[in-house]
């Protein structure tokens, strides 16, 4: 089976060659798949009609509908627009009006109450504490909803969500969900949650490089994506690329923010020693989680990762600067990069949403593995960012939920994924194939950690620590907090494995 991203970057491709840019902001969907008859949503195109002869519809509407059930999806409502991405809401779109992505949702909305017979109707919160509430009273609330990793907790322990393996009309195995949610959520071979599709922002939580292409030419340094193939896209080979074009522009000797920098960093040592090997938690034979850190040699990592993001010449630290921004991010690191004066910004890929008019090439690569050694490069899927999609136990009925969970993340792969790389990435990244590969490698390698998600014994802090603080001090620091990680993830096991 090809991969989430080939398999999208293909269409893509097809698109951005035969179509203009309006039509493919709206591009209807071939096959067996159904499409409202109207021409805001896009006409059949020949590459569509080629791709369904050469490839089986991966998705193909059930032959009874829902009689116009309505679907009530919960989702939640954006705080204040700090980012691009938070001036959209996941699943809301009222009409057409231009914007792809807004579009897009409102296409994707349409198709599956046209494939399903149903009516897909929104239900906004602020918090899970009105869902909570409802369900705890048996009371109904919604038939799903997706919820941030960082709310997950409150609901997990609260036996008031389905195992999403007991809904037969849900099919986990589908390319529109993320196989790695579906192995690394479970606990006790339960899963309450999964990742897909569905939420219009599960792909731009992942973690990212974003390589300035015109600062890599103009100091003639290697091409990044050649030393991501070689397996020598490591931290070592990031700092040596960063040092090179770091230095002092405006001649007073300090390193301050109007200097050119190397590299963007945070204090996000979870997500750091993740990317170089260090895996907070695997499952044993029983799919119980089990706290692995220790296992793995931090210390070396730290050393590699803590000296690099904290070197005052060469990372430009959201720490140092904050004082000042609302958002220091989008409104000083991004602009820097913008302004060719940041070589390499860490963050998620909805920072690519920001680069949308920026005049030099930019490319997208995995986060750096620890040593060229390291098997595998290792994304992470945000805690803040990616959103789950749960199932309360007041449904009583699962097989239209199935269904329409299913629709949702085939028509949101086909629709709300294409629009976000179309409106961030064509005429930047894409004007090199690249990107599909690396990509690929960010999506296929994406984890989930759950220690990051329940946070045990504060083991969030003691990782952002490292960075935040400048030490590299392991061994002491974890003999100060093991016994309450272990503790805490102790007691979450017994909530959730405890009979309902």
């Amino acid at each position: 089976m090809k991969t989430m991203g080939t398999r999208l970057f293909s269409i893509l491709m097809a698109a951005l060659t035969l179509l203009s840019a309006a039509l493919a902001a709206g591009c209807g969907s071939g096959g067996d798949s159904p499409a409202p008859a109207d021409t805001a949503l896009g006409e059949t195109t020949a590459a569509e009609t080629a791709a369904d002869t050469t490839e089986p519809p991966e998705y193909i509407p059930p032959a009874q509908g829902l009689g116009g059930a309505e679907i009530r999806y919960a989702m939640v409502k954006q705080p204040s627009p700090n980012w691009i991405i938070r001036t959209y809401v996941e699943g809301v779109s009222e009409e057409l009006n231009g914007d792809p992505i807004n579009d897009a949702i409102f296409n994707r909305n349409r198709y599956v109450e046209e494939a399903l017979d149903c009516k897909i109707v929104p239900v906004l919160y602020e918090n899970t504490d009105p869902m909570l509430k409802a369900t705890m009273a048996g009371d109904s609330y919604c038939e799903f909803m997706t919820v941030a990793g960082t709310g997950m907790p409150g609901l997990l322990n609260k036996h008031i969500l389905i195992d999403l393996k007991t809904i037969d009309t849900l099919d986990l195995s589908a390319s529109w969900w993320d196989h790695n949610s579906v192995k690394q959520l479970s606990i006790a071979n339960r899963l309450f949650a999964a990742v897909g599709n569905i939420s219009s922002f599960a792909f731009v939580g992942s973690y990212a490089v974003f390589a300035n292409k015109g600062i890599i030419e103009s100091y003639g340094l290697e091409n990044p994506y050649e030393a991501v193939r070689g397996g020598k896209w490591t931290f070592d080979k990031m700092g040596e690329m960063a040092k090179a074009v770091a230095h002092d522009l405006n001649g007073d000797g300090q390193p301050g923010k109007e200097d050119m920098f190397g590299l963007s960093s945070e204090a996000l040592g979870m997500v750091m020693l993740n990317a170089a090997g260090c895996r907070f938690t695997e499952k044993d034979e029983n799919d119980i989680p089990q706290i692995t850190l220790a296992d793995y040699d931090v210390t070396g990592a730290l050393e590699k990762i803590v000296p690099l993001f904290r070197d005052r010449t060469v990372a430009l630290y959201s720490g140092d600067y904050s004082a000042g921004y609302k958002n220091v991010f989008r409104q000083l690191i991004v602009e820097k990069f913008i302004a060719d004066e940041l070589l390499f910004i860490n963050n998620w890929v909805l920072v690519a949403l920001e680069l949308r008019d920026m005049q030099s090439d930019f490319g997208i690569l995995p986060p750096p593995k620890g040593s060229e050694e390291q098997e595998s490069y290792i994304d992470y899927g945000s805690e803040t960012w990616v959103n789950y999609a749960v199932v309360p136990i007041t449904v009583a009925d699962t097989a239209p939920v199935g269904l329409a969970m299913d629709a949702l993340g085939y028509y949101g792969k086909t629709e709300i994924y294409k629009a976000v790389i179309e409106t961030t990435i064509t005429d930047k990244a894409l004007r090199d194939t690249d990107t599909e590969e690396m990509l690929d490698i960010i999506y296929n390698n994406r984890r989930y950690e759950l220690a990051g998600i329940f946070n045990w014994g504060d083991i969030n802090g003691m990782a952002s620590g490292f960075i935040g603080d400048n030490k590299t001090d392991f061994a002491s620091k974890w003999a100060k907090t093991e016994s309450k990680v272990q503790k805490a993830l102790q007691k979450t096991i017994d909530e959730i494995t405890a009979e309902g």
